[in-house]
């Protein structure tokens, strides 16, 4: 129970529109609004990496990101899982997704320098 409450604290503090909101609705919805621009930026790099890969290497990037987004989903639905039917389900959910998808976007970003 004190792991539960110390993992909304977390996400709570680190998502500052959502920290400031009032409301669950206005949280899920800063979460939701975090993760879009989280997604998009997740696009926009690896559109970048994808276009300087040879033909190989940009289908193991493909194939790489197919499983990585299978397993980000699987992985944000199992840590929601415990506030499955609850209101606080879809800020977890959310809240992961933004939280896994910066870290891919670091490593694409990594994978592309590491070309330099």
């Amino acid at each position: 129970m004190i792991k539960k409450i110390l993992f909304i604290a977390m996400i709570l503090i680190s998502f500052s529109k959502v920290t400031f909101s009032q409301t669950n609705a206005e949280m899920r919805s800063a979460a939701a609004i975090e993760y879009e621009k989280a997604d998009k930026e997740l696009n926009l790099v690896y559109k970048q990496l994808s276009s300087s890969l040879d033909v190989n290497q940009k289908q193991l990037l493909i194939e790489s990101e197919r499983a990585w987004i299978k397993y980000r989903d699987l992985e944000c639905k199992f840590q929601a899982v415990g506030y499955t039917g609850g209101s606080m389900y879809p800020l977890i959910f959310s809240s992961c997704m933004t939280d896994l998808t910066k870290k891919r976007t670091q490593e694409l970003k990594e994978s592309s320098s590491q070309g330099d």
